[in-house]
């Protein structure tokens, strides 16, 4: 539509190169929170999915753990790296529906 190759350019092109200096950086902000997001809920997650691996960890060990498997996937320059974990979103939503489901049913599960 543009004809810029990025979405940057485009940004630059249209608003004009300070507000597009400015949305990047809000998507830059957004990116991390997300980021965090996501590290913050597999670490509440993995340990009750996978309790024998994680037993006597530590929430700073879990942490670490789930840093080191989310980085490589978000640092990588290439996104179609991540057509290869999209399903493990998908799995994740589907257990935590289940979790919420099973606990407003009565059938709470022990941490």
């Amino acid at each position: 539509l543009t004809g810029c190759d990025s979405y940057a350019k485009s940004a630059a092109m249209i608003l004009g190169p300070r507000i597009a200096q400015a949305l990047a950086c809000i998507m830059v902000c957004e990116a991390i929170c997300a980021q965090a997001c996501f590290m913050k809920f597999l670490t509440d997650l993995l340990p009750r999915i996978l309790p024998e691996i994680f037993a006597g960890a530590s929430k700073t060990q879990i942490t670490c753990i789930v840093a080191c498997l989310t980085f490589p996937a978000s640092a990588s320059p290439d996104l179609s790296f991540l057509r290869h974990v999209t399903t493990v979103s998908l799995i994740s939503l589907l257990f935590v529906v289940c979790l919420v489901v099973m606990g407003a049913l009565g059938n709470a599960i022990a941490p």
